[in-house]
Formats: structure tokens, C-alpha cells, sequence
């Protein structure tokens, strides 16, 4: 699991506060063939393309009992790897990767500096990170003395973007998406 730590600014209205985001990299489904069968029709799922939840991947026939089986998206995210070979008529075997999804959900880690306090957060609410690039909202899902965990909806290339931007010296969190564009990002 690849932590991304970055230093943090979080500007509201009590004033700025100093801190550390660290996010984690995006969880992965991986998805096997069950049974040895054969493919039925072609997946229409590309590496790179987006899937939702209950979105078909693949349709086989087991070859034991002729029975179709069908894989479905359990998550909405991102296809980040499609075996080769997924074509109709193709053979699967027992237990062979298929595909990887990527999720959207991303999850991270925001600790004040010692000595500060965090200012009036609430469980529930949200913050939104911002640079140049964009801004990014952030569910606040708990507050322990002086973290507050975060999570996000972010799809390959936003996650890349905040990735990115969290290997500047300094990134500004704010409480309203306006307070974004006020500030000198």
C-alpha cells in the first residue's frame, strides 16, 4: 500500500492550519473465472474505461454443466487490467484473473501540527482540497483529538492530479468549495 504524505495548509476562518494529509492508494476488485468455461460474447471492458456497480464484465458457459455465469461490477471505478484472450469462444480456466477494478473511493489521514487545534470540523461535513488544477471534496468521516480522516470520490486521472499536487511543499484545504478560488493557489 503506497502512502502519499504531504505538508498541509488548511485555511478557514479562525486562520490557516498546518498539517499532514497522507492518502492512500485506491482499493482494487480482483475478479477470477470460477469455474474452466468459455467465453460467451466479447467484454466490452477496456483497460482505462469506467465501470459502476452491476455493470456486466463478462458472460461465460461452465463447461461442466453448460450453465452461463456472468461477473458484475461490485464497485463503481475504473478498469486497470483486462486479461488477454477475452474474446467469444476463448476457453477460461478455474481460477483465472480477469480483471482488476480500481476503485473511486479514496481514503486518507489529516493530522494537525502539535499545538494547533483543528477549528469547528464537523463529522459529516466536507473540506475540498485546491490548486491550480482543480478542487477536490472530501467526506469528513471521523475526528480523534487532532486527525480527522477523510474520504473521496475520485476517478484515475483526479487521483493522479491530487497525487501530484501532494508532492508540493504546501496545498490549501478549506471548508467551502468558494474559499478555493479567493485564495492565491
Amino acid at each position: 500500500m503506497n502512502i502519499v504524505s504531504v505538508p498541509l495548509l488548511l485555511s478557514m476562518m479562525t486562520g490557516p492550519l498546518y498539517g499532514k494529509l497522507e492518502l492512500q492508494d485506491p482499493a482494487s476488485d480482483f475478479y477470477y473465472a470460477r469455474d474452466a468455461g468459455e467465453v460467451t460474447s466479447e467484454s466490452a471492458a477496456l483497460e482505462g474505461h469506467k465501470v459502476f456497480k452491476g455493470q456486466k464484465l463478462i458472460e461465460y458457459i461452465v463447461l461442466d454443466s453448460n450453465e452461463s455465469r456472468s461477473l458484475y461490477s461490485k464497485s463503481d471505478g475504473y478498469i486497470e487490467f483486462v486479461t488477454s484472450g477475452l474474446l467469444a469462444g476463448e476457453p477460461l480456466s478455474k481460477g483465472q484473473l480477469l480483471f482488476i477494478v480500481t476503485l473511486y473511493e479514496v481514503f486518507g489521514k489529516y493530522e494537525a501540527l502539535k499545538g494547533t487545534g483543528l477549528p469547528s470540523i464537523l463529522v459529516g461535513s466536507h473540506v475540498w482540497v485546491c490548486n491550480d488544477q482543480g478542487s477536490w471534496k472530501f467526506l469528513v468521516n471521523e475526528i480523534k483529538n487532532n486527525r480527522v480522516l477523510l474520504s473521496a470520490s475520485l476517478d484515475q486521472k483526479d487521483f493522479e492530479r491530487v497525487n501530484k499536487a501532494s508532492k508540493q511543499a504546501q496545498m490549501s484545504m478549506f471548508l467551502e468549495k468558494g474559499q478555493c478560488k479567493k485564495s492565491n493557489i
